[in-house]
């Protein structure tokens, strides 16, 4: 039953990782090895730490503190991604507009992923669960569900006939959405 639930709960938390998958494929990113070892291995730290620490921690910060701040960081990355996308400048020599995560993006990005991740972890750890195996679970489940959500957007992109401009706005979009549905919902 603690394998179920601990499963559950690396999948509930690491599903935004798809959503926001699917903003950065609509820009027609690609996600690399690399940038999913990192998102995977930051969101599993969060996880572990919150885990492990999460009885002390919470005498000291509230849980919803963590929603809150990855929300924030959310939002603002969405704010980020409209303003960059309405003052961009056409590049003539990448013409499919085909990009990689760089290393400060993919650390942004499993950052704000993962403080979500870090609050709920402290929850479930403060629930008595801390089996090892949900770190690892969570790391895995964040990098396999912001991979499916880019290749799934962008095999999208690739089939219908929309702007850069608005593929942008709207992945910009997307994400202060998923920002927003994590404050009030």
């Amino acid at each position: 039953m603690e394998f179920l639930t601990g499963l559950l709960f690396c999948c509930s938390v690491s599903f935004d990782g798809f959503t926001i998958g699917c903003s950065y494929g609509l820009r027609n990113f690609k996600s690399s090895f690399y940038t999913n070892i990192i998102i995977g291995l930051v969101s599993a730290g969060f996880t572990a730490l919150a885990l492990f620490c999460g009885k002390l921690l919470l005498l000291f910060v509230s849980a919803d503190l963590g929603t809150y701040l990855g929300s924030i960081l959310l939002f603002i990355l969405g704010i980020y991604t409209i303003i960059c996308s309405i003052f961009a400048k056409k590049s003539k020599e990448n013409v499919d507009f085909s990009r990689k995560l760089n290393f400060k993006e993919s650390l942004f990005l499993a950052v704000a992923v993962s403080i979500d991740a870090f609050s709920a972890g402290l929850g479930y750890g403060v629930s008595g669960n801390s089996s090892f195996l949900v770190p690892i679970g969570v790391g895995i489940c964040h990098s396999v569900f912001l991979s499916t959500g880019i290749v799934l957007s962008r095999k999208a992109v690739n089939h219908f006939f929309f702007s850069k401009k608005f593929l942008s706005v709207l992945s910009g979009i997307i994400i202060i959405g998923v920002a927003l549905s994590r404050l009030f919902l």
